[in-house]
């Protein structure tokens, strides 16, 4: 199953710089697993988006899915 991933900044970075990412992932899937999948830790993202809404990192990912994973971000 097949879905779009987007990163930002130093996450973004560690995974190549692309904009967007093809991950082809099993079935049933759901974000946090995702998420480990691709080497990135709980504390790097403070939201996750999918289609303009908001959604939690326990739900399932769906073929096609469009997904952005916003980083905390600092500064001062």
């Amino acid at each position: 199953m097949k879905a779009s991933v987007r990163t930002y900044g130093a996450t973004k970075d560690r995974l190549g710089g692309e904009k967007w990412l093809e991950v082809d992932v099993p079935e049933k899937t759901s974000i946090r697993e995702l998420m480990q999948i691709l080497g990135i830790a709980d504390d790097e993202i403070m939201a996750i988006m999918s289609d303009g809404r908001f959604i939690d990192r326990n739900e399932h990912i769906n073929e096609g899915d469009r997904l952005q994973l916003l980083p905390f971000i600092g500064g001062g």
